[in-house]
């Protein structure tokens, strides 16, 4: 494959799950093609999905958790470009966003920082005093986004 060709890859989070990193078996067709294409040797370019919300719905949810496994699997792949798309939206804002951005923006740096400390020093310095109960309610939407039985599908919405 020639070097100045760089494949710009994008999960297929309209048939996978955004919530879970691409190692997890509902995103197995993601996975497959993003190691297959790091095995040609091209340059590769990601475009990944967060948290995206659709149809006005209003609902609690994070990506937190896929962020570190999935840097890691594109640092291992050999991704040398990265663009999150994760817009804020006024009238149907994510939960959690700019906690996103900022793990986001440190895992960058370092895919192996700790996680659990970078949410810690957000939540603590955007958050104040209210930190432990806010800290609360994230490590609440973790648990019911880690346990949820099925495909969660970011475009739509299920109960």
């Amino acid at each position: 494959m020639d070097k100045n060709l760089l494949i710009q890859y994008c999960d297929l989070f309209a048939h996978g799950d955004s919530f879970r990193p691409l190692t997890h078996k509902f995103n197995k067709t993601s996975y497959k093609y993003l190691t297959g294409w790091s095995k040609t040797g091209a340059s590769l370019m990601v475009w990944d999905y967060w948290n995206l919300v659709a149809g006005g719905a209003h609902r609690p949810d994070t990506v937190i958790d896929t962020i570190q496994p999935d840097f890691k699997l594109f640092q291992k792949s050999g991704v040398s470009c990265l663009f999150i798309e994760c817009g804020c939206q006024i009238f149907c804002p994510q939960t959690f966003s700019d906690l996103q951005y900022f793990i986001g923006a440190q895992l960058m740096i370092n895919p192996d920082e700790n996680v659990e400390k970078l949410i810690k020093i957000f939540n603590d310095n955007y958050y104040g005093p209210a930190s432990p109960v806010i800290t609360d309610y994230l490590n609440e939407i973790r648990k019911g986004v880690k346990e949820h039985p099925n495909l969660q599908i970011s475009i739509r919405i299920e109960r």
